[in-house]
């Protein structure tokens, strides 16, 4: 946004008219009377003087303006009421536009400081707009933070600052889903799952699309390595659990679906194994040999050697299998 001054001065009138970036456009008509201008007109240069200043980004400078502006509309009375008006509008929003410039430049901490500033002048001049800019502004300024830290490979202080945001945006998917990444790229399985399931709860909950297309996969993921974990200690209830929430997440998650499948077949749950495994040969082809044979042992364990002879004779060509199969075939006698 462009800054426009417009100034129009006479004995009984003076026109200004500023706009600045990242504030309202506002008109301002000042009347002073003859013996009151000198000094209604130093203010009025001190107003202009500040949005020069802004001009400049020099923020510090435009809010030391606007203040001694206030100081000689206040020590005018009845004459400087008009300028003393537009500034009780103004200043607020110097001190607002100081803040999210330094958000702008990445300096976080001291942004945090200036918009603890601007609430004070919004209070005290009854800014309610300030304010409410103020409410928008920190969250989005702590999720900047925390996704800067996170980029930077500070998950610990990334985490910190997104769950800030989750504290001021209780429905905030977007700062859960990074807390989500964050934990897992710091091994925190717990926290990563937390975090993702809150993401996809609250994303499926206002039907965000983008939002779920992300964290689908990072959640899946999360349990398929909880589910590695499981199994490496042979814990292979918690594995097909583990599995279960996966596949619950992404039914047709090829991995998912193999280790659910060998967990069940350790649990020795033929049915499971044989549902599973029919699941993954419709849905991964690269993997559909290994999942005839593991339907056929499951089959066979149920006792059902004309289930078991079908899915062993699809293996008779296969180079990984070929010799189990015909083992198999012989010692079932299949016809």
């Amino acid at each position: 946004m462009n800054l426009i001054i417009i100034k129009k001065i006479n004995t009984m009138r003076r026109l200004l008219s500023i706009g600045l970036a990242v504030m309202c456009v506002a008109f301002f008509i000042f009347n002073a009377t003859v013996q009151d201008e000198v000094d209604v007109n130093k203010g009025i240069e001190l107003l202009n003087g500040a949005v020069k200043s802004v001009e400049g980004k020099q923020y510090d400078q435009a809010i030391q303006q606007a203040n001694d502006a206030m100081k000689i509309a206040t020590e005018a009375g009845e004459a400087g009421t008009e300028l003393k008006t537009n500034l009780e509008k103004l200043i607020p929003q110097l001190y607002y536009g100081k803040a999210a410039n330094l958000v702008t430049e990445s300096k976080f901490d001291d942004a945090l400081k200036a918009f603890d500033e601007a609430k004070v002048q919004a209070d005290k001049y009854n800014a309610a707009n300030i304010k409410e800019n103020i409410g928008e502004a920190i969250p989005k300024m702590y999720f900047a933070m925390g996704k800067n830290d996170i980029d930077a490979g500070n998950f610990e202080k990334g985490i910190e600052s997104l769950t800030k945001v989750t504290e001021l945006e209780p429905n905030n998917a977007s700062a859960y889903l990074f807390i989500g990444f964050a934990a897992l790229k710091n091994s925190d399985l717990a926290k990563a799952e937390e975090a993702s399931a809150k993401s996809l709860e609250l994303a499926t909950a206002a039907n965000d699309e983008a939002i779920m297309k992300n964290v689908k996969p990072q959640l899946t993921n999360v349990y398929l390595m909880k589910a590695q974990a499981a199994m490496k200690a042979k814990k292979w209830s918690d594995t097909y659990a583990a599995d279960e929430k996966a596949l619950s997440v992404d039914e047709n998650n090829a991995n998912g679906l193999m280790l659910k499948g060998v967990a069940a077949a350790q649990l020795k749950r033929w049915d499971n194994v044989i549902d599973t495994f029919t699941k993954l040969a419709s849905v991964s082809k690269k993997d559909q040999s290994t999942s005839y044979y593991n339907i056929a042992v499951a089959y066979q364990n149920k006792s059902n050697a004309a289930k078991a002879c079908e899915f062993y004779k699809k293996l008779v060509s296969d180079a990984k299998y070929k010799d189990h199969a015909e083992q198999a075939i012989n010692q079932l006698k299949c016809k």
